[in-house]
């Protein structure tokens, strides 16, 4: 028809929606423009065909390690976009990175699957170093990233207040160290 459609689902899908029937219904209902549209599915087709593309290749190369993604919440924080990432990106343990306190904050409410990574990057103090110590803790795969050498005595000072680490969610062939 010369319009232009979205496949929320991507091309495989026979879903197709029309962007002239969604103006239509919005001005229906007397909701004026601009507006923002959200197309939830977009997220989890991509996700999907993301981890399907690197699933695909592993078996090819005969790669016997794990995939595990993640989002950085930088690049968008709205709630409902990094809730739809979690939850799209569940049967993949799909996780969050995080380079601030409050992005840290934000992971450790979305991420509730204990096999999930939440990656830490950027500039850490002590409470950004002690928050991602104690997710540890409390089970969650938390990853702080050394990006200078500087950063190292600061790590392993603050891990000797917290104290031990969880050993039971260490992945198998891994061993915790300080």
């Amino acid at each position: 028809k010369g319009e232009l459609t979205v496949r929320p689902r991507g091309k495989g899908s026979d879903a197709t929606i029309s962007m002239v029937d969604i103006l239509d219904g919005l001005k229906a209902r007397g909701i004026g423009m601009p507006v923002l549209l959200r197309f939830g599915d977009i997220l989890a087709s991509r996700i999907a065909a993301i981890n399907g593309s690197f699933h695909k290749a592993m078996a090819e190369a005969n790669y016997k390690g794990q995939c595990r993604g993640v989002f950085p919440i930088k690049v968008n924080q709205q709630q409902q976009v990094v809730e739809d990432i979690v939850a799209a990106g569940g049967p993949y343990h799909f996780g969050l990175e995080a380079g601030s306190k409050p992005e840290l904050i934000a992971a450790l409410a979305y991420i509730q699957d204990r096999e999930s990574l939440i990656i830490c990057n950027g500039y850490k103090d002590e409470e950004f170093v002690d928050l991602a110590l104690y997710s540890n803790k409390m089970g969650l795969q938390t990853i702080l990233v050394v990006e200078m050498p500087s950063e190292v005595p600061l790590i392993l000072e603050r891990a000797r207040r917290v104290g031990p680490l969880r050993r039971d969610h260490v992945g198998r062939g891994q061993e915790v160290r300080r």
